[in-house]
């Protein structure tokens, strides 16, 4: 057991705090807050079989996010067992030979600039695998790698400006905060740069550790010695590839509700309605249920439309290169074996916030901690817990947010809610983005934890200067 926990820290760290959730619903009443008071009701305390009923609701609350996870592992195991993909990528990385650092900055930049304005920050799994291919190749080390890819995921939660996720649930009048898309923009800004430089600096210095450990490519099997190399015609998977992560990208991207551009609806909209002869046969062919489409317009796609768009790409990738229907099974399979582990231990989040849904304490610590004087200190720690209990924004500011309604401030009350958030989602065991990546690269905990501490003690720093600042 000693021994599976010291590989498996992250796992340890998610059952201490379980056992945490647990113990506060022994001893605090359950609470939510409503018009930014206290609401508390009688305790309700969790049970050994309340932990499996109630855990198990995250199948219910977030299946989306599940399937996807396990769609995204069998997608690049299918791409990964191919020539043509281990070519692409190879021809990629032997471009960047040399460049290591370069790409590893723009990497860095890229995903935390995306990550400011796409509304499910889980749909850049779907162009983090790819870029992770060209780092193995490349030979960084697992840490950079990680950085590179979530580590600037997690940069753009912190600093997000345009994201329906993360500000659309600020804006919200009725369970956030009423604040408006873009607000405080400078001081979000300020943060991002001061943090990617740091983030970015210490990055290139753990490159130059020459004793790190170079990340691996969980997807493509070890390279076989060849007696004969066969040149392999990557024009198309390229292609297809680009047209996916495009798609991903655009899909995610709130153009109406965040940047008021319609042209996406109004296309949408005409698609749908285009008729030949009397049946508007777009509307059926994309998908309907009922009255509503399942088809929908870039800004408002969710991750099942995703798992569509692999299955396409897989479709045209099978044609184009002739893939066996029993070779994409197969790996298909192996894909679900790879992904398994980063899939069991993202369960392990959803479940703790299902459980701290059903038995909510956590509002009550957060009056706790407001009650000593609601100011930035206070707003910002009762943030970072609340970011710890309750990792899923959307849910988190549902059951928090109102707390903090009536500060005499409220867009830096939000920033202060926002940049807590974004603090503990670097660091907590139950930050999905952050656990699945160290997860999906092997990374302990604690050798994770030995590079972040700097990075976290600056930006600490960095966020309360910006926050008096405001």
């Amino acid at each position: 057991m000693k021994k599976f926990f010291e590989k498996n820290d992250i796992i340890k760290m998610l059952l201490v705090v379980l056992l945490v959730v647990v113990v506060a619903s022994w001893i605090m009443p359950a609470s939510y807050f409503e018009s930014g008071k206290l609401v508390t009701d009688e305790i309700q305390r969790i049970g050994i079989f309340d932990i499996a009923t109630y855990g198990s609701l995250g199948f219910y609350y977030f299946p989306t996010i599940f399937a996807y996870i396990l769609c995204v592992g069998m997608f690049y195991k299918i791409l990964g067992s191919t020539k043509v993909y281990d070519s692409l990528t190879t021809n990629i990385a032997n471009k960047l030979k040399g460049k290591e650092k370069v790409f590893v900055g723009i990497n860095i930049l890229v995903y935390g600039l995306l990550a400011n304005v796409v509304s499910e920050h889980l749909a850049l799994l779907m162009l983090i695998p790819f870029t992770i291919s060209i780092l193995a190749k490349l030979k960084v080390n697992k840490i950079s790698a990680l950085v590179a890819t979530f580590g600037g995921v997690l940069l753009g939660i912190l600093t997000n400006t345009y994201s329906s996720n993360i500000v659309g649930n600020l804006a919200n009048s009725e369970t956030g905060l009423g604040v408006a898309y873009g607000y405080e923009f400078l001081s979000h800004l300020i943060l991002f740069i001061i943090s990617y430089l740091i983030l970015t600096f210490l990055t290139f210095k753990k490159m130059d550790d020459t004793k790190a450990e170079e990340v691996k490519d969980l997807f493509i099997a070890e390279p076989k010695a060849e007696t004969k190399k066969v040149k392999v015609k990557t024009l198309g998977l390229g292609i297809i590839l680009g047209f996916v992560f495009v798609v991903s990208i655009l899909a995610f991207i709130g153009w109406d509700t965040a940047f008021g551009i319609t042209f996406f609806t109004d296309l949408h909209e005409k698609i749908i309605s285009a008729t030949i002869g009397d049946n508007t046969i777009f509307y059926y062919l994309l998908g309907s249920t009922g009255q509503t489409p399942t088809f929908h317009a870039f800004g408002s796609w969710d991750l099942f439309g995703l798992i569509a768009l692999m299955i396409i790409g897989l479709l045209l990738i099978k044609f184009v290169y002739r893939l066996s229907l029993n070779k994409i099974v197969d790996e298909a399979k192996n894909g679900l074996v790879k992904i398994i582990k980063p899939f069991g231990i993202v369960f392990m989040c959803y479940a703790i916030v299902a459980i701290a849904l059903t038995f909510p304490t956590v509002s009550y610590v957060i009056s706790k901690i407001l009650g000593l004087g609601s100011n930035i200190f206070t707003q910002l720690i009762s943030s970072i817990v609340g970011g710890l209990i309750i990792p899923d924004f959307h849910y988190n500011t549902i059951n928090i947010a109102s707390a903090f309604s009536t500060a005499s401030n409220v867009n830096v009350a939000a920033m202060a809610y926002q940049f807590g958030y974004g603090i503990i989602s670097f660091i907590a065991p139950t930050s999905v983005m952050l656990v699945f990546g160290l997860s999906m690269l092997d990374i302990k905990f604690k050798d994770y934890f030995k590079f972040i501490w700097k990075f976290l003690l600056a930006l600490i720093v960095v966020v309360i200067a910006i926050l008096i600042i405001a």
